[in-house]
């Protein structure tokens, strides 16, 4: 009896249960449901136009190689966890990554809540090196209560890039992303996102706007944030502003960040830039020439 228990137990231990796994590739829409997953994603995926994914707390979107997954024009997304059950999008092999999730002309109201995307990268040509997690192009997506870490641009918005778009970017959490420029979110071409209530922290870039970095006439509302232990190689180590760009910095805590080689630990601004800056506390910021601020 006791050898029948030992093989019984050995037999549990190196042979476990597996859950049912999904593939997917091509056009997806329709539900995602807790029961198929993980969904292992063998190559690109697409909410087609005008069409509906819905994918539910607690699934695993495991990517199987460096594929994007794309929302398309009027195609909405809806991907909402829970705070104790997340949706986590992700990869095994981190050194390929994944190509983020790329919003292009979406409907508002597309949401991702209690996410977890971590190892996207966005390499390539032209605007594939932007946004290493999130890509938003002409969308106003919701974006709260995410975890977005560990995600790489080789150009612009290592966590977040939005171009023409206007998301609401509330309560996550953006650290230890990395780009040339902003390395938790990129703004440009009038994009005016609401960046409120977010930790960002301990994101790095090559050139400017470690935290975050607004550029040509761009004018986000950012407010009550937590901005700290951010690197820019040259200038604004929390926020740089550039070519016209005139945020809202409103109640933030911009505190521990560097710009090693130039100007503005804390804010930079520069070419026409007017930032209205209010009601924050700028502390402990480092940089060759004006540590806290500099315009």
């Amino acid at each position: 009896m006791r050898s029948f228990l030992a093989t019984l137990l050995t037999a549990v231990v190196f042979f476990p249960l597996t859950a049912t796994a999904t593939d997917v590739e091509g056009d997806v829409w329709g539900t995602w449901t807790r029961e198929n997953s993980p969904y292992n994603v063998i190559g690109e995926i697409r909410v087609p136009p005008e069409s509906t994914l819905v994918i539910e707390p607690g699934i695993l979107v495991d990517f199987k190689g460096h594929y994007k997954f794309i929302v398309d024009s009027l195609a909405t997304l809806v991907a909402v966890g829970t705070e104790t059950d997340s949706i986590f999008f992700t990869t095994q092999d981190t050194a390929t990554g994944w190509h983020g999730i790329r919003f292009m002309h979406a409907q508002s109201n597309s949401e991702l809540s209690y996410c977890r995307l971590e190892y996207g990268k966005a390499l390539g040509t032209g605007h594939d090196r932007h946004g290493g997690a999130v890509y938003c192009l002409c969308s106003d997506a919701r974006i709260t209560n995410n975890n977005i870490s560990e995600n790489y641009a080789d150009e612009y918005g290592g966590a977040i890039y939005c171009k023409s778009s206007n998301p609401k970017v509330i309560n996550n959490t953006l650290s230890r992303n990395r780009a040339r420029g902003g390395g938790g979110i990129f703004c440009e071409d009038s994009s005016s996102p609401t960046v409120s209530h977010n930790d960002i922290r301990d994101n790095e870039v090559r050139f400017n706007g470690g935290g975050i970095y607004c550029w040509l006439n761009s004018s986000p509302t950012i407010s009550d944030n937590r901005i700290s232990g951010n690197w820019a190689r040259w200038n604004g180590g929390g926020i740089y502003c550039n070519r016209c760009s005139s945020p809202t910095i409103r109640d933030n805590v911009i505190s521990g960040n560097r710009a090693d080689w130039s100007f503005g630990g804390g804010v930079y601004c520069y070419q026409h830039s007017d930032p209205r800056i209010t009601g924050n506390n700028i502390s402990a910021n480092f940089a060759d020439f004006g540590a806290g601020f500099t315009a």
